[in-house]
């Protein structure tokens, strides 16, 4: 069992399974300090479910030679952007039959299954609230109690690999074997839509930007667009924040107080909480933006949707990315005026 891609979800999921008993072997695309301190020290653990220190095994992808045998089940913890080319160099150490499960931003299933082979990839939908600021060292946020996993095979069939993938992923939070899990990838991809690339533009963390009346409607109107292009395609998505798919796709046009309230609700849960999105700015990094509201925007124009604010947040973000626009709540103001 391996994991490719060590930043905060890929070192904290691998963390728990190995402390779980599993044998599985972390594998790090670029960071060589990261692989060495957990080879030397272990990976250290903190955050809402106490301090661990946890003996992992790590490789730096360029020393996959030393694995002793090949990998039976793969967790693709990368940028979606990484996905192509990391998966093609590490599919020679793959089984034939093997399991490729992404937790991933984005919707990355058929990218992978044209690399692996659709009956080796499972689908996975992850809610998982971690932070890296050093090497050796991953921050679980969020409530006690550890992520969301939900699981399930692109065909929609419950099979016998998906309990026993779930036995392994319960070691890091509850997991859910589904029959829907397109609709359960496009429900994410909506979130991370609006909560992800918000944050990369205004600074704000999740709490905070709930908070704001004004924030919160520009959320709604990049949530009716993602929305209205699930539907298109033929995906009634599970209830963003427990709210029906039809209630987003009519905020952008009428009031919704009780996604406000969800919203608010949401952001109480995970106060002070920094966006995967928001870190790859702050870190000087480039962003997913493209695989997310720029995917809503792609799949738009496919299918003749129109998707403006969409359009507009991938535009302001790309600036904030570049650095000729700094993240902050004053950039609230261009998107509102940008959109009007």
């Amino acid at each position: 069992m391996a994991m490719i891609g060590t930043g905060a979800v890929g070192s904290l999921v691998g963390g728990y399974i190995s402390m779980g008993g599993e044998d599985i072997t972390l594998v790090a695309p670029y960071w060589r300090e990261h692989v060495q301190l957990m080879k030397q020290r272990g990976l250290k653990i903190d955050g809402c479910r106490g301090e661990h220190l946890v003996k992992v095994k790590a490789l730096h992808i360029d020393d996959l030679s030393e694995l002793k045998q090949k990998i039976d089940i793969l967790f693709i913890a990368l940028k979606a952007y990484d996905t192509e080319r990391m998966l093609t160099l590490m599919k020679p150490y793959l089984e034939e039959d093997a399991w490729v499960v992404s937790f991933q931003n984005g919707i990355m299933e058929d990218k992978i299954a044209s690399i692996v082979g659709r009956p080796n990839t499972i689908g996975c939908s992850i809610v998982l609230s971690a932070i890296m600021w050093e090497p050796g060292c991953v921050i679980e946020e969020g409530k006690v109690g550890g992520g969301v996993f939900t699981i399930g095979e692109l065909n929609g069939q419950i099979t016998p690999r998906l309990k026993e993938l779930a036995r392994i992923l319960e070691l890091c939070g509850q997991t859910k074997i589904v029959t829907n899990i397109w609709e359960q990838l496009w429900t994410k991809l909506l979130m991370n839509c609006i909560v992800n690339t918000m944050e990369g533009i205004t600074g704000y963390t999740t709490d905070e930007l709930y908070s704001e009346e004004r924030t919160r409607h520009v959320l709604k109107l990049i949530a009716a667009e993602v929305a209205e292009v699930a539907s298109a395609l033929g995906y009634h998505m599970e209830p963003p924040l427990g709210i029906d798919a039809e209630f987003w796709r009519k905020s952008a046009s009428s009031p919704s107080p009780e996604i406000d309230q969800a919203m608010l609700k949401h952001g109480e849960m995970y106060r002070g909480s920094y966006s995967s999105m928001l870190q790859d700015i702050m870190k000087g990094r480039r962003t997913e933006v493209d695989e997310l509201n720029g995917y809503v925007v792609e799949k738009g124009k496919e299918l003749g949707i129109p998707t403006p604010v969409n359009e507009v947040a991938v535009k302001l973000l790309k600036e904030v990315e570049s650095g000729r626009l700094g993240y902050s709540p004053a950039n609230l103001d261009t998107f509102l005026r940008m959109i009007t």
